[in-house]
């Protein structure tokens, strides 16, 4: 274990090696809906009275739960019309999963736990069989 840490410490590109297999690249919508309830119903609106909110997804992966929290704030404008501008940055060690974050293509597997017509609101029929895009009006810079 002693040299491996020497390794690491010595080789950038095996220790970025190590960092990739060592972060989460699985991921699904609306995972944890108990969670989702809870952000929406309780959490969310203590921010109301703010005019910025600034979320920082550490470890996005694929970028699920940034858009899953992107659907969350727009169907809470659709009930709170004045809401605070939602500033997001997601991050991760992992340069894969967080291309195809940016990218905002998903297997219909990670639509598992999404509700009923979210996907068919904030997401349009991918170019390949079986995917989904994230509509533009989720992948705006805030």
């Amino acid at each position: 274990m002693n040299a491996y840490i020497l390794l690491l410490e010595r080789k950038q590109e095996l220790r970025s090696a190590c960092e990739r297999i060592l972060t989460v690249p699985i991921s699904r919508f609306f995972r944890d809906q108990a969670l989702w309830n809870a952000l929406s119903g309780k959490i969310l609106p203590r921010f109301f009275e703010k005019t910025n909110l600034r979320v920082w997804s550490a470890g996005c992966a694929g970028g699920e739960e940034v858009y899953s929290l992107k659907i969350i704030w727009d169907q809470l404008g659709k009930i709170h019309p004045v809401l605070p501008l939602l500033h997001i940055t997601a991050s991760d060690l992992n340069p894969e999963t967080l291309e195809r974050a940016q990218k905002g293509v998903y297997q219909t597997s990670s639509f598992k736990e999404t509700p009923p017509g979210i996907r068919d609101r904030f997401f349009e029929k991918g170019l390949r069989r079986k995917t989904w895009a994230i509509k533009p009006c989720l992948k705006c810079g805030d």
